[in-house]
């Protein structure tokens, strides 16, 4: 029962963020008296309401008593602090960056790098290039807005394309994003399920060797194809 009231809270979760009254589907605007706002208004306000409400009911058919339901959420509480505070350190280092200048001193660098390469060394290069400076820039959408207005014109007068320039910056953002220490949601979700980082690395190694290869080998097939 526990295990199944525990999927239906993240089933309406689910459901609660989904914009239903801008597909023209209606049947969830009564139900408002759950957190005050309707199925499809939720966010992390509403959110945060229905996974107290349900902690409780689950506490109690569990057959916990008052005392223990606090407890158990307080325990639970304690584990997050060290997430929030793994976060917070690893968004300091974006902002630090962005603040001193930094981040827009290492793009200009790595951009001149990449000048007169061919398609293939190019590519290879800029994702690795990627690939450092995801690590030091986590956001995915930093990174982006950063990085394009120089790569993507570099690219068009290099004769190559652009839209393979996206990919790359993709998957060198997405490879590294599994394994940085300065990803919030790494480091996170490693201390929530109690895993120590060096065991993580230990264990996806093998697996990121095998994505950069197969990635290098299909983005430089792109870059020659594709103009």
């Amino acid at each position: 029962m526990v295990l199944a009231l525990f999927a239906f809270t993240f089933i309406i979760m689910v459901i609660g963020i989904i914009p239903w009254e801008k597909f023209g589907i209606n049947i969830f605007i009564s139900t408002g008296f759950l957190t005050g706002s309707s199925l499809g208004n939720w966010w992390f306000s509403e959110l945060g309401m229905w996974f107290v409400i349900m902690s409780v009911i689950i506490g109690i058919v569990y057959g916990m008593k008052e005392g223990e339901i606090v407890d158990a959420f307080l325990a639970g509480a304690a584990d997050m602090v060290g997430v929030a505070l793994v976060i917070g350190v690893s968004r300091g280092i974006s902002v630090i960056m962005a603040t001193t200048g930094l981040d827009a001193y290492v793009l200009a660098k790595a951009s001149g790098v990449l000048v007169g390469m061919s398609p293939i060394i190019f590519t290879i290069v800029a994702y690795l290039i990627y690939m450092a400076l995801t690590f030091f820039i986590p956001s995915t959408s930093g990174l982006a807005g950063l990085s394009m207005p120089i790569f993507g014109p570099l690219a068009v007068s290099l004769g190559f394309s652009p839209e393979v320039i996206i990919s790359i910056f993709s998957a060198g953002s997405g490879i590294i994003n599994l394994v940085t220490p300065t990803s919030g949601v790494i480091m996170g979700t490693l201390a929530i399920a109690k895993v120590d980082y060096e065991s993580w690395v230990k264990f996806v190694t093998k697996i990121l060797i095998a994505i950069f290869i197969a990635s290098a080998l299909i983005l430089s097939i792109a870059m020659m194809v594709i103009k």
